[in-house]
């Protein structure tokens, strides 16, 4: 885990960097990559697998039920915000003004700290329950895709029934 968090103060500094270098698009990325890499490392802290704290079907539901349950729904707030900001419409779509990426990039390290603080709270507790329930919950959620792809079959079998019963081409 401290390699992670090592990893997330070095891409921090990188974004500063490329900041000050005038490449916005880069420092947008470089920010969220850190946001990303201690989201994985407060997960690892709490007994999550790595493999697992990097999968993002388990691991950001289960970031968000943590934050949710400690009442810190403003740091739930700034995380969808940095995604959308400086991930998605930052790095990739290349739309959130220069001007924009700077003040948000600055919020990224209050919320990098918030979160480094949280993990020093909690030091030493482990989500043992809680993981084996996220385990079981995404079980769930691949057999209701399945059976809704089922679903979706059969809904286009009765209507092509439908148009040779009914003689219509």
């Amino acid at each position: 885990m401290d390699d992670l968090m090592e990893k997330t103060w070095k891409l921090y500094a990188d974004a500063l960097k490329l900041l000050n270098q005038g490449d916005y698009i880069d420092a947008a990325e470089k920010a969220w990559g850190a946001v990303e890499m201690i989201r994985k490392a407060f997960l690892i802290s709490l007994g999550v697998p790595r493999e697992k704290a990097g999968d993002i079907s388990f691991g950001l539901p289960l970031f968000i039920k943590i934050l949710k349950v400690l009442g810190r729904r403003d740091l739930i707030n700034k995380y969808y915000m940095f995604d959308s900001s400086l991930h998605i419409k930052g790095f990739y779509e290349m739309l959130t003004p220069k001007d924009e990426i700077e003040i948000v990039i600055g919020e990224v390290k209050k919320w990098l700290d918030e979160i480094q603080e949280i993990m020093r709270s909690l030091k030493g507790m482990k989500l043992k329950e809680a993981i084996r329930l996220m385990d079981d919950a995404l079980k769930v959620k691949r057999k209701i895709l399945q059976e809704s792809i089922k679903y979706e079959s059969i809904l286009k079998l009765i209507e092509e029934k439908i148009k040779a019963e009914l003689e219509i081409k």
